[in-house]
């Protein structure tokens, strides 16, 4: 670990580049930061995506990962496909640092 430097880590958005991704605008960094269930117009995805997908932010911070969400019953009376975070990584507020203070 000792030859390890900051220069040679990737970001988290680096190290999943292979995944397709998503950019979403404040109010998507908002619902994301908090794990909502999204449909897939707000994340700008076709009806026959199958995920999963990186979710950045408009500076290319990844946010989190989503995947398809399949509830027992329709979560959307139109039927609407949604995703669902499988991980979230970033605060809720935009602008907001995963590190911030409390105080």
């Amino acid at each position: 670990m000792a030859s390890v430097t900051p220069e040679g880590l990737l970001t988290p958005a680096e190290a999943l580049r292979d995944l397709p991704s998503v950019v979403v605008d404040d109010d998507g960094v908002r619902a994301v930061g908090f794990g909502k269930v999204l449909p897939f117009a707000v994340l700008g995805l076709a009806d026959d995506a199958s995920g999963p997908w990186a979710v950045l932010d408009d500076a290319g911070r990844l946010l989190a990962v989503y995947e398809v969400y399949e509830p027992s019953s329709p979560r959307h009376a139109d039927g609407e496909r949604s995703a669902k975070p499988a991980v979230v990584v970033a605060p809720a507020e935009p602008g907001s640092s995963a590190r911030g203070t409390h105080g």
